[in-house]
């Protein structure tokens, strides 16, 4: 980059990002095979069964705005406020 370009390192990368850059077609356009959902289990991996999270039953579906709607945020806060040396850090 040109020290002249410094100033317009925003507006650079705004033009040289643009789809009409990436003019290859993708590997979907192209045939190429879709890749597994999962990754391969390798060899001789042991495969460890881990319980069903409390409230999930098996078989069970939910529906993404129903687990949208019931989400629950876990934040645990400090009953100190924050110094300024550690916002600036």
């Amino acid at each position: 980059m040109e020290p002249q370009d410094i100033a317009r390192v925003g507006e650079l990368f705004q033009e040289f990002t643009k789809y009409r850059h990436f003019t290859a077609p993708s590997l979907m356009v192209r045939g190429a095979p879709m890749p597994g959902a999962e990754k391969p289990v390798p060899p001789g991996a042991v495969i460890v069964d881990l319980p069903a999270p409390p409230g999930i039953h098996h078989g069970q579906a939910r529906g993404f705005f129903d687990i949208l709607r019931t989400r629950r945020s876990r934040r645990d806060y400090d009953p100190e406020p924050l110094a300024l040396k550690d916002l600036a850090a």
